[in-house]
């Protein structure tokens, strides 16, 4: 985590995208991130989303920077819509 604050501080994405949210710990660590950085916003992309993980992550008040896409991340019509959010 540390390596990754580093790298993320140095880079100063506009967007970070996250394959495999599971709970969405990693997506409100991004968001911290960019709340920071006042730079930055965060697309978590999972096969399966959970309705209470999804419920729990847009209730976070760092929502305002964290986008979800549900569907598998290789798939075509995902990965337009994860170019879509760039």
């Amino acid at each position: 985590m540390f390596r990754m604050q580093e790298l993320i501080y140095r880079v100063k994405p506009d967007v970070i995208i996250e394959t495999g949210v599971a709970h969405g710990g990693g997506l409100i660590f991004y968001a911290t991130l960019c709340k920071a950085m006042e730079r930055g916003r965060i697309v978590g992309v999972d096969i399966e989303i959970r309705p209470h993980n999804r419920a729990a992550i847009e209730d976070h008040f760092l929502s305002p920077y964290i986008t979800l896409i549900e569907g598998d991340s290789v798939a075509p019509d995902v990965l337009d819509q994860v170019r879509s959010q760039i």
